[in-house]
């Protein structure tokens, strides 16, 4: 090769996009829930604050490696957790294959399949608003999520602060801003569930654009 002569290859974003995909594969860059592992603790006694003896069965939907279908199912109710990335029900089953009354389903939650989800005392919607909005629209999301409140008797809710976690249908609500969230959340539930009582759970730190995130309890009156 001349001195001096560049050399061809693929360009410094292309290189960047490739070196992400290689790093999935390898584990170099953590799922999301590892990446969020220092709040779990925080986020999983938030939950467990508001559960009591009447509340036996339990869904996560988008559990990721199911660390909250581990720990619900440690707290006594028999724990599904639901995903469609199968990489990650894979991990989740080898990680809790020894936690008793704990399982993993393959599955994309959509408008569609929405219906086969059964109806469970606690079901959790974390992380997971934000990919039915990309998916469905702002509309179609919330379709989801008012089919998903039907079946449960607590569902706990944590949306994406940050628009840029949406799609094209940009949610009505202030970046990063607690107030306007939580009023964001108590008008879409008034509509999709109404009846329900809508109660602030928890706040807690955040990645990448998100300076927080806020959790939210529907519970039944």
């Amino acid at each position: 090769m001349t001195a001096g002569r560049k050399q061809s290859g693929p360009t410094s974003k292309g290189l960047k996009r490739n070196l992400k995909k290689f790093a999935r594969v390898l584990r170099l860059k953590p799922l999301y829930q590892e990446e969020r592992a220092s709040v779990f603790k925080d986020r999983w006694a938030a939950i467990a604050s508001c559960l009591d003896g009447s509340d036996a069965s339990f869904i996560d939907i988008g559990c990721n490696m199911g660390h909250f279908t581990a720990a619900a199912a440690r707290h006594g109710l028999f724990a599904i957790g639901v995903d469609p990335m199968e990489e990650a029900i894979s991990r989740a089953r080898r990680l809790h294959r020894k936690v008793r009354g704990c399982g993993f389903v393959f599955l994309d939650v959509n408008l569609e399949t929405v219906r086969l989800i059964p109806t469970v005392d606690v079901m959790l919607c974390l992380s997971v608003h934000h990919y039915w909005n990309r998916a469905h629209g702002e509309d179609g999301a919330w379709r989801i999520i008012g089919e998903l409140a039907q079946r449960s008797r607590k569902l706990f809710f944590e949306p994406a602060s940050s628009h840029g976690r949406y799609g094209a249908d940009v949610p009505p609500f202030r970046e990063n801003d607690e107030e306007s969230i939580a009023a964001y959340v108590r008008n879409g539930f008034a509509r999709v569930a109404p009846g329900r009582k809508v109660s602030h759970v928890k706040t807690t730190s955040s990645i990448n654009t998100e300076s927080f995130r806020s959790m939210f309890l529907i519970s039944s009156p």
